[in-house]
């Protein structure tokens, strides 16, 4: 009976120290969590898309929250908001099309007008330009073919000819195209690829380029080839920068420390669909309540608990970033022209779709190699029986980011990628809450385990000091991939029914380690792999699965 009592007791000190270090999740209030939620993902907001009726609305509302719990305005001029203004995509007007007297042809994803056309109207025959490379540059043969026409210009053939002649196609820019062909006088310009049918290259691939001075189309294969036929076209180009006003938002905890720690989320989403939406059909209310109603309801909760449970070594500055979908353009504006002092940040902390913590308690976690403290810390806190995913990378697709370039130490909470991701469907039935207040109380532990640490605490870079630049891709697999694997691979967080992955037998929570030749560690090295294939070539892709490796063909289709 003695030895019974001896492990009871030692089993009841066990857990009496488990529970000082994670902090009860009871006391984070779930009530906040589901109302800050379900109303920033209600219809009323409109998909909180930046400088909408919705995007106000939002603002004001998380104001109200800061106020109510009592945080200070840490915005400009005293406010809580720090107003920014951004340059969304273009506007298309009505009277923009190509037409000839047998048809007429607007904008759609198969045609429309590139971000740097040039406005007004051209008309001419059509003419389809022959190309060659001479010292590597490309030139045109017989230019006099080509004056006062409309080129027609294929990327995939500019594509064969690169590689036929062993250079690389990535070392090919359209601007230099572009001005090839204006000093030849051509009149206008059409981009198609003869390779891409029925698929339409999305917009923000030609989104990089200044204004040419020239209209610049893309038109896919499927329409060109009718085009083609005809004797001559008009093209009328009438498109105009929506540039507009929205705003970041900051309330403050102070505790008179001399460092303070940043807890960031993104509030905005995408409206009713833009170009970064996953969801084909008529347009309709993206509610964003993953993405990322869910990080600024857990941000919301957070504060009240650090309101809530007194002072400690550390200030708390509450940033709720605008403009996250257009390119992190908040957090990058913030850390630009910050509203307090850089010099006294010590770490951030970042919540971006935070809201579906699955029956796997699987937290994905990156950024823990941006400061030593930070991987003890997860070894100190094995809390609510969330299994951590831990990811040493300071860089992805979230605010981090913006910080890490500041030699700021980051963490980014992240439960993974899911069907409804960018999607109408993405909705706050699907929400777990409960899920949320977990990922909020592990936060609110780690803030308690650094709160004893010497102060200032210590950042270091990762291994991702190169931003992966921008690939073109012309396939896909039908994956969607994880973001932090960590080099171990490619995590595949979801396959979609009937795309080359799933034809060739890869599923969920497979590991991406090799497409042809080329090791994959993680997203950027699967973007850079596919860009070497184009639709009918078929790779060998290596997986892991259980431990052991596979190998299957995928079809690019």
């Amino acid at each position: 009976m003695k030895r019974i009592t001896y492990v009871f007791i030692f089993q009841f000190l066990l857990f009496w120290s488990y529970a000082q270090k994670c902090v009860d999740p009871e006391v984070i209030s779930v009530d906040k969590i589901s109302f800050v939620l379900n109303e920033l993902a209600s219809e009323r907001f409109q998909g909180r898309y930046p400088g909408s009726q919705g995007d106000s609305i939002a603002v004001a509302f998380i104001v109200d929250q800061l106020k109510e719990i009592g945080l200070i305005p840490m915005g400009e001029a005293g406010n809580y908001t720090q107003p920014f203004t951004v340059k969304l995509q273009v506007k298309i007007s009505d009277n923009t099309l190509i037409k000839s007297r047998k048809a007429v042809v607007k904008p759609s994803e198969q045609v429309y007008p590139t971000r740097f056309s040039d406005n007004g109207k051209v008309k001419g025959r059509l003419i389809a330009p022959v190309f060659t490379l001479k010292n590597s540059a490309l030139t045109v043969e017989e230019p006099r073919k080509v004056r006062k026409k409309i080129a027609v210009v294929d990327l995939y053939g500019l594509k064969e000819l690169y590689q036929s002649q062993g250079l690389d196609f990535k070392t090919f820019k359209i601007q230099d195209l572009i001005q090839l062909l204006k000093d030849y006088k051509v009149k206008g310009l059409l981009l198609t690829s003869t390779k891409v049918s029925g698929v339409p290259v999305p917009e923000r691939f030609f989104e990089t380029q200044e204004p040419v001075g020239l209209p610049v189309w893309y038109v896919s294969k499927d329409l060109i080839e009718g085009l083609q036929k005809l004797k001559r076209i008009k093209v009328i180009t009438q498109i105009y920068e929506n540039q507009v006003t929205t705003y970041n938002i900051a309330g403050y905890w102070e505790n008179g420390a001399p460092y303070t720690f940043i807890i960031g989320a993104h509030y905005d989403h995408l409206g009713m669909g833009d170009k970064n939406s996953t969801y084909r059909g008529e347009p309709q209310i993206h509610p964003g309540a993953d993405d990322n109603a869910s990080g600024v309801a857990g941000a919301m909760a957070l504060a009240n608990y650090i309101a809530e449970f007194g002072n400690r070594n550390f200030n708390y500055l509450f940033l709720f970033f605008g403009a996250e979908e257009q390119g992190l353009l908040g957090s990058k504006h913030w850390v630009s022209n910050p509203t307090y002092p850089m010099e006294k940040i010590t770490a951030m902390l970042n919540f971006d779709m935070i809201g579906r913590l699955g029956d796997d308690r699987n937290l994905k976690i990156s950024g823990t190699g941006t400061m030593p403290e930070w991987e003890n810390a997860f070894r100190q806190l094995p809390c609510y029986n969330i299994t951590y995913q831990l990811s040493r990378g300071g860089r992805g697709p979230s605010d981090h980011t913006s910080f890490y370039n500041q030699n700021i130490p980051v963490l980014h909470f992240f439960t993974g990628l899911h069907p409804d991701y960018h999607k109408p469907s993405d909705i706050p039935a699907r929400i777990n809450i409960f899920g949320i207040r977990d990922v909020v109380a592990l936060s609110a532990s780690l803030i308690e385990y650094l709160d004893q640490l010497p102060q200032p605490l210590t950042f270091t870079p990762t291994d991702d000091q190169q931003e992966s630049r921008p690939v073109r891709l012309s396939v896909t697999m039908g994956i969607m991939p994880g973001y932090n694997s960590d080099n171990k691979g490619l995590e595949v967080e979801g396959v979609t029914k009937g795309k080359p992955a799933d034809k060739a037998g890869i599923i969920k929570g497979d590991y991406i380690v090799k497409i042809g030749n080329m090791p994959i560690r993680n997203i950027r090295d699967y973007m850079e792999a596919l860009s070497q294939y184009e639709k009918g070539d078929t790779a060998p892709v290596q997986i892991l699965r259980a431990e052991k490796i596979l190998e299957v063909n995928v079809l690019f289709e």
